[in-house]
């Protein structure tokens, strides 16, 4: 599979339907948490459910994302591999800054200066946090073309995709396995972590589920 990808599609799919989602998410959420006194209590879960949709969100545009890059920087001319990878890095955090950003024009007189940091803590981390995964992502995938290249040998992706192997499915299988093991020792060492299993379970539910949505990217980009 060496057809050259689309940009267009790392362009609509990594920047503008992202925005797009983060954003109706975003305002819903602060819709809903502005008229918290007005909802009918059967309601009430709607504050919480758009809240949470919207980091599940911004995981799953960020790992299909993810996989288009990588895929990207496999099999793409030097040139547009490296465009790709740098203005990757801004499209991520500009998507997860702008839940942020919607957060602070909207709440900032409506909620306690505790609160209103939570949430604001909890966008900023978000963006913090997939900015990492990404670089983690686009280090290997850019190890991987190198070490395609010093033997002289043509970068994989076949069937069957899933397969952490070739020049997308070991680089992401690698990073994701990399975060993990800084997310366990953080963890180990830590002294404020209330919940240790269930951080675990969490991150590894993310690693694994980010790593096949990241091969749909993949696959996507390159039909």
């Amino acid at each position: 599979m060496d057809k050259k990808p689309k940009f267009s599609r790392v362009i609509a799919f990594g920047l503008l339907f992202p925005l797009l989602g983060t954003a109706l998410l975003s305002v819903t959420f602060c819709i809903l948490q502005k008229n918290y006194y007005y909802l009918p209590r059967s309601l009430d879960f709607l504050i919480r459910f758009f809240y949470d949709a919207k980091f599940i969100f911004l995981y799953i545009a960020l790992f299909f994302f993810v996989g288009m890059v990588v895929r990207t920087i496999a099999f793409a001319p030097l040139r547009d591999a490296v465009a790709v990878s740098v203005s990757g890095l801004f499209f991520t955090v500009l998507t997860a800054m702008t839940s942020f950003v919607i957060t602070l024009v909207f709440l900032r007189n409506d909620l306690s200066a505790d609160v209103f940091g939570t949430y604001l803590y909890s966008d900023f981390l978000c963006a913090m946090e997939n900015a990492a995964r990404y670089f983690l992502c686009v280090v290997a995938a850019w190890a991987v073309r190198l070490f395609y290249s010093s033997r002289g040998t043509s970068p994989s992706f076949e069937k069957p995709y899933i397969v952490p192997k070739g020049a997308v499915g070991f680089p992401l299988a690698v990073s994701l396995a990399v975060w993990l093991a800084v997310t366990v020792c953080g963890v180990a060492f830590s002294s404020v972590t209330e919940n240790a299993v269930g951080t675990l379970v969490y991150e590894l539910v993310v690693c694994v589920c980010g790593y096949f949505i990241a091969v749909l990217g993949a696959i996507f980009i390159s039909k």
